[in-house]
């Protein structure tokens, strides 16, 4: 499918950017516009590539502004400044809003607008999301805020309550699509670490409307990281196991099937890959306090002399000597003791 701009079409295009900049260039800007406005720039980003980047750019200025009302609408509630507090319109914010969201939502039955729209919403939510950051934010959340504390602020949010509706969208329509939902998992992992802490609330909504799909692929995706010799492959690492640590705590009886299936999985592999994803996930368990007791029961078909053994064999194929092999296996000790002693 062709997403960009066919030659029949030059004139009514000419006459939609036209349109588009006319209605932003509007003073003083007027909100009723908003709906021409949505429908210019959707057309604009289906039939001109290279003005999809301002496009959402724009948009994503409207759900920003609107975080920011929101968010100061709250901390004056907090101080008791009622006056200020009553100018705060959140249905209004929401009427507008929801205008975008609509038209964003009317395009997703496509993969390709999918994924662009879920990166754009994933980024987005994670700028939103660190604006807790800030002093002017500090009367709403601390250092020991829970992830339900900061779910239950920001789904009052218009803004990101409307982006994380776009997110679960895009991601219903790519569910079935590992390579695209690699993609969007990706993009997660690379925003938990980017604004961490303040994305984990993103991730638990997600991880609670797809938890099957979000484990299977933050385990595949965390073990690429896992081998990653890069810096950043092992922050992705760090935010994988994090990933899964909550949601193993959220979603028991998925995380298990999950992690056995994975783990049933490694053993088939050939010897140098097996031994790298048994490590990666004795590795991610001995860094959980939900994931291993999630898996009591099957501890002995996880842990026994029979695998222990097929491991360190493993490792003596893929060592270049002595000490490699030594050092594989000092490390293979400590995850098991802290799994069986948990």
């Amino acid at each position: 499918m062709s997403h960009s701009v066919a030659a029949g079409e030059q004139v009514s295009l000419d006459a939609v950017v036209k349109k588009f900049t006319s209605l932003l260039s509007a003073t003083p800007y007027k909100e009723h516009d908003i709906k021409a406005i949505t429908n210019a720039g959707l057309t604009l980003m289906k039939q001109l590539p290279v003005g999809r980047n301002a496009v959402l750019s724009y948009f994503g200025q409207r759900f920003d502004e609107a975080a920011n009302r929101y968010l100061q609408y709250r901390v004056d509630k907090v101080k008791g400044d009622v006056f200020s507090a009553n100018q705060y319109n959140e249905q209004a914010a929401y009427e507008s809003l929801s205008l975008i969201s609509n038209g964003f939502l009317s395009l997703i039955t496509d993969p390709y607008w999918s994924l662009q729209f879920s990166q754009w919403a994933i980024d987005l939510l994670g700028h939103i999301s660190k604006k807790l950051n800030s002093s002017n934010a500090a009367p709403l959340v601390t250092s020991t805020s829970t992830v339900e504390e900061k779910l239950e602020l920001w789904m009052g949010c218009s803004a990101t309550k409307l982006l994380i509706e776009i997110i679960t969208s895009c991601f219903s329509v790519v569910v079935d699509k590992p390579s695209s939902v690699d993609v969007c998992v990706d993009k997660i992992l690379e925003a938990s670490i980017q604004y961490s802490p303040h994305f984990d609330w993103v991730v638990a909504h997600l991880g609670s409307c797809f938890p099957k799909t979000i484990i299977d692929r933050v385990l595949i995706a965390g073990y690429k990281d896992f081998i990653s010799p890069s810096p950043q492959g092992s922050s992705k690492f760090s935010s994988a196991a994090a990933i899964l640590n909550y949601l193993s705590g959220q979603h028991k009886t998925t995380a298990r099937n999950c992690i056995i299936s994975y783990y049933q999985n490694a053993l088939n592999q050939p010897p140098p890959t097996a031994a790298s994803a048994v490590t990666f996930l004795l590795n991610t368990l001995s860094l959980s306090n939900t994931m291993v007791p999630i898996i009591t029961s099957d501890i002995g078909a996880i842990i026994n002399v029979q695998m222990l053994n097929k491991l360190a064999a493993h490792y003596l194929v893929g060592a270049h000597d002595f000490c490699s092999w030594q050092s594989r296996m000092t490390s293979l000790r400590k995850y098991v003791l802290f799994i069986l002693n948990v």
